[in-house]
């Protein structure tokens, strides 16, 4: 009777973290598949920025300060990323750490952008690209990854 309680323990608690991992998985990658769209067109901004300012500096008075954004599952989901299995955990971090870093760059851009020289801006707004870009090449097929390939630990 004993050993049918603990196999009944560790079968339960595997299947536990089993539906948990695949909910944190669903969850992630509905998060980051909500960016994937905005990935092109945010880059196109800062790449007619950066052409603006090699040609005289440019107007900017579309650019107004921000609230910076949050990733709200991402945020809720830290703790239980390891359930995704080390490899998926990572490249999941390396992902948001970039649009984290793009988010401030922009954030800094839109506040600041009028005291800044053409050359501060043009090298801002090209850390700002280069963030993004990590972000979308590491998130490219991240989303499928993370529902498919995820590891179960």
């Amino acid at each position: 009777m004993l050993v049918v309680a603990v196999i009944n323990a560790l079968v339960s608690e595997s299947y536990k973290r089993f539906r948990d991992g695949t909910t944190v998985a669903a969850s992630l990658a509905g998060e980051l598949a909500s960016y994937e769209d905005a990935w092109p067109l945010l880059s196109d901004i800062l790449n007619s920025i950066v052409s603006a300012t090699e040609l005289q500096k440019p107007s900017l008075e579309a650019l107004r300060p921000i609230e910076r954004p949050k990733d709200v599952v991402y945020e809720k989901s830290i703790d239980k990323l390891g359930l995704l299995g080390a490899q998926t955990a990572e490249g999941v971090v390396y992902v948001y750490s970039n649009i984290n870093a793009f988010r401030i760059a922009l954030e800094i851009i839109s506040r600041d952008h009028a005291s800044m020289s053409r050359e501060e801006l043009k090298s801002r707004c090209v850390a700002c690209k280069a963030a993004l870009d990590r972000a979308a090449t590491r998130g490219e097929g991240r989303v499928s990854a993370i529902l498919c390939n995820r590891e179960i630990d």
